[in-house]
């Protein structure tokens, strides 16, 4: 007995659009963190390497210390921050004479991005859970000055 050409032609069409509709889930699921990517504002020259007015790639989680962050500072397309995670959560964070200290241990990069206005005593203060302390050149737009970076405003971290 032969399957009638209806039936089988009925099956190849159910095969082929489940195959497409797998393959557009797994794109959509797989494909954005690889595409992610945000341009440097224009006035911006507050971390090395970055350009302005040029795209930048970011990745996904996890992120960890010393990792490049972006992120959200405002709701306009330049409101834009990059920074260097310097604490994550859970983490104590203090600023004492000068000296950036997570867990009581010195940053040691911390030098190079200078001290904050003269600002020498801040802290101590735990880091929330899902949040990062971010430290950048100028502080203009860096956790001395907005405070933790939380999951809401994160871009993603900037791609090597």
């Amino acid at each position: 007995m032969t399957t009638p050409e209806p039936v089988i032609w009925a099956i190849r069409t159910l095969i082929w659009f489940a195959a497409l509709a797998v393959g557009l889930v797994a794109a959509a699921t797989w494909l954005p963190p690889y595409f992610n990517r945000v341009q440097v504002p224009p006035d911006y020259e507050d971390l090395g390497g970055l350009i302005p007015m040029t795209g930048v790639w970011l990745t996904a989680p996890p992120y960890f210390p010393g990792d490049g962050l972006a992120y959200r500072t405002g709701d306009g397309p330049e409101d834009i921050g990059f920074g260097i995670i310097a604490g994550m959560p859970g983490d104590n964070v203090r600023l004492v004479g000068g000296d950036l200290l997570v867990e009581d241990a010195d940053v040691p990069s911390w030098k190079e991005f200078g001290t904050y206005r003269g600002i020498y005593d801040i802290g101590p203060m735990t880091v929330p859970a899902g949040h990062y302390f971010v430290v950048s050149r100028f502080h203009q737009r860096d956790s001395m000055v907005l405070g933790v970076i939380g999951p809401d405003q994160i871009l993603g971290k900037v791609r090597e």
